[in-house]
C-alpha cells in the first residue's frame, strides 16, 4: 500500500503518461497506478487515495480478445464507481515492461510488471551462482527498457568474490554489478543509491537468492516472508506470492515480485 496521498508524480507519472491521457482525460477519465493485484481484481491510487478496481465490461472483452490485461505497476484510465471504488476504462501505453513465457506455449507472454525504471537481478554466491543464467537475465531485462544492475548476494556464503566477479566475464563492462549480504546488511546503500523519488524499482531472480531479504532491509521492517534453502540442493522455496508496488523509505516505490526462472527475452 501507498501511505499518505502522495501525488502522481511520487507515483511515477510524467510527461509520458500525461501525454498519452490526454485522450481519456477528455472522456472524463482519471489516472491510477496498479499497486496490486489479485487475478482481475486490482488496488488502484489516484495520487489522493486507494481504491479497489475492476476492468469494465468493454475493456474486459478488448483485453481477453488481445491480451491487454492491466499488471503491477501500469497507468490506467478509470471512473469512480463509489468512495472506495472504480471501474477501469483503458491501459496507457507503457514505458518498460518485465514479462516472461507462458508455461505450455511458445508464444504467449505473461507481463509480470510495468514501468519499472530499474531492474535489479539478485543472484546468490552459494550453490545456486549460475552465471550463464545471470546472462540470460540481464538480456531479457535489456530487452525490457529497463535499466538493469545485477546484485551478487550473500558473500558471506562466497569466500572467494573476486573469482566469481571473473566469471560474469564482459557483463560487468554492460551493466551494473553490486555485492551485497542481506543476512549482513552491507551493499544495501549502493542498492539504495538506485532509489529516485518518482521512480520504480523491481527486484528479480530465482527462488532462495535472498529478494525477499534486501526488500525487508531496505523497508526497514520484516514485511516479506523469507524461506531457508535446501542445503541439499542450494535450492529455495517461492515464498513471494504475489506482485505489489511498496513505497520505499525517503522516497520511490520497489515492484515486489514472485521468484523468477525465466524472463521472457523480448520487451516493449
Amino acid at each position: 500500500m501507498v501511505a499518505g496521498n502522495p501525488g502522481l508524480p511520487e507515483l511515477g507519472w510524467n510527461d509520458f503518461f500525461a501525454g498519452r491521457f490526454a485522450a481519456h482525460e477528455a472522456d472524463g477519465l482519471r489516472p491510477g497506478r496498479i499497486l496490486t493485484q489479485e487475478k482481475l481484481l486490482y488496488l488502484v491510487h489516484d495520487g489522493k487515495a486507494e481504491l479497489a478496481a475492476e476492468l469494465s465490461g468493454r475493456f474486459r472483452r478488448e483485453a481477453e480478445r488481445h491480451g491487454g490485461f492491466p499488471a503491477v505497476g501500469d497507468w490506467v484510465a478509470f471512473t469512480p464507481h463509489s468512495e472506495d471504488h472504480a471501474i477501469i476504462h483503458a491501459l496507457l501505453p507503457r514505458r518498460t515492461v518485465i514479462s516472461r513465457k507462458v508455461a505450455g506455449d511458445l508464444t504467449a507472454e505473461q507481463v509480470i510488471a510495468a514501468n519499472v525504471d530499474t531492474i535489479f537481478l539478485v543472484a546468490g554466491l552459494d550453490q545456486e551462482f549460475n552465471p550463464r543464467r545471470i546472462e540470460r537475465y540481464v538480456a531479457a531485462m535489456l530487452a525490457s527498457g529497463a535499466i538493469p544492475v545485477v546484485v551478487l548476494n550473500k558473500t558471506d556464503l562466497c569466500p572467494n568474490t573476486t573469482t566469481a566477479l571473473a566469471q560474469l566475464g564482459p557483463i560487468q563492462t554492460t551493466v551494473a554489478v553490486l555485492q551485497a549480504s542481506a543476512t549482513a546488511g552491507t551493499g544495501l546503500d549502493a542498492i539504495r543509491s538506485y532509489v529516485r523519488a518518482g521512480e520504480t524499482v523491481a527486484f528479480v531472480g530465482s527462488s532462495g537468492v535472498g529478494k525477499s531479504t534486501i526488500i525487508n532491509r531496505l523497508l526497514g521492517e520484516e514485511r516479506q516472508e523469507t524461506g531457508a534453502v535446501s542445503r541439499a540442493v542450494g535450492k529455495g522455496r517461492h515464498v513471494t506470492t504475489k506482485r505489489e508496488l511498496i513505497p520505499l523509505p525517503g522516497g520511490g516505490l520497489l515492484m515486489d515480485t514472485p521468484g523468477l526462472r525465466a524472463l521472457s527475452d523480448r520487451g516493449r
